[in-house]
């Protein structure tokens, strides 16, 4: 006869032992249906720390060994391919797979785990008697060479990918009928193309918001946190996992009409040139500033240059 702190530690030793088989007990409410959806290309988007990669870890380990606790999978031996859009970020997505992966399902001392290098060779194998399965990790910035020749099971992308890698990627899965899935926070890199996608009923769309019901691993007070770091106009993409950051208000939340003066500063200031090289008429915009250092630093907007027509650089070049 057990007592209930033996049962307890028990059960977090073999947490600590197998994390993976426990993994879908960790889940938030809305990851579910992002792991059932049987689609062929499906998408899954939602704020920072989310927890995204973990999902699209999990996801891809149980592909591997066969196991998936919502759906129907291929039986292993499966061959994929992670891409991140960095080696940096690789490293971080390898980290999110480590905590989950086991070692003792790895395949031998050729796929050892480096905390600063990940796996050794970029490539992650499972032992036979867990499947056999094998993924290999690339980047975005290789080029078409280096992600072509290959017959794939699944791809997993973390953030969103140049239009020409994806397609280049669903080539890689035709012959053995194989499924690719996004995770990402759609900020920073184009995402009209993968808006057609949906639009298209190509691509399967999984949105969720940064709240304690769909994020177990944070509570309201540090959820609150993280938003409150954000600014107005980027809170929707980075909290909910919306297309495009938007500000009902203003841009700054420090700004107000006080801001706006005739007055110019006095005494010594330093001078910068801000440009911003947009896609389309209208988006290429420079600001001319002055500013002062120091421990409560200002900076003064003087000047303004955006282009009305299409334009070439020697066109900026003349209106800035």
């Amino acid at each position: 006869m057990t007592t209930q702190n033996e049962d307890v530690l028990r059960l977090a030793d073999e947490i600590r032992r197998d994390p993976l088989r426990f993994e879908r007990y960790r889940v938030g409410a809305g990851a579910p249906l992002f792991h059932a959806d049987p689609s062929k290309e499906k998408l899954l988007r939602a704020g920072n720390q989310w927890g995204k990669t973990r999902a699209g870890a999990r996801e891809m380990l149980w592909i591997m060994t066969g196991e998936h606790p919502w759906r129907e999978v291929k039986k292993p031996p499966v061959r994929g391919r992670i891409v991140t859009y960095s080696w940096a970020q690789s490293v971080e997505v390898q980290r999110r797979i480590n905590e989950i992966l086991p070692s003792w399902m790895v395949g031998g001392t050729g796929y050892d785990f480096n905390d600063q290098r990940g796996y050794v060779g970029a490539k992650i194998k499972l032992k036979k008697e867990f499947g056999g399965s094998m993924v290999e990790i690339m980047t975005a910035g290789q080029d078409s060479i280096a992600h072509g020749a290959a017959a794939l099971d699944f791809v997993w992308i973390d953030e969103p990918p140049p239009r020409n890698l994806y397609s280049e990627l669903l080539a890689r899965l035709l012959v053995k009928k194989g499924t690719l899935y996004i995770t990402m926070t759609p900020i920073g890199r184009p995402v009209d193309w993968l808006i057609d996608e949906i639009e298209e009923g190509r691509l399967s769309d999984h949105r969720f918001d940064l709240t304690p019901e769909n994020c177990p691993h944070l509570g309201p007070e540090q959820i609150a946190g993280i938003e409150h770091k954000y600014l107005p106009h980027e809170r929707p993409q980075r909290m909910h996992g919306h297309w495009f950051g938007e500000s009902s208000d203003r841009f700054f939340e420090g700004f107000s009409q006080l801001s706006v003066t005739e007055d110019m500063p006095k005494g010594r200031v330093k001078i910068a040139l801000g440009i911003d090289h947009g896609e389309g008429i209208g988006k290429e915009a420079a600001l001319l500033m002055l500013y002062v250092d120091g421990e409560f630093p200002k900076i003064w907007v003087i000047d303004e240059y955006r282009n009305t027509k299409r334009t070439d650089p020697d066109e900026d070049a003349a209106g800035i």
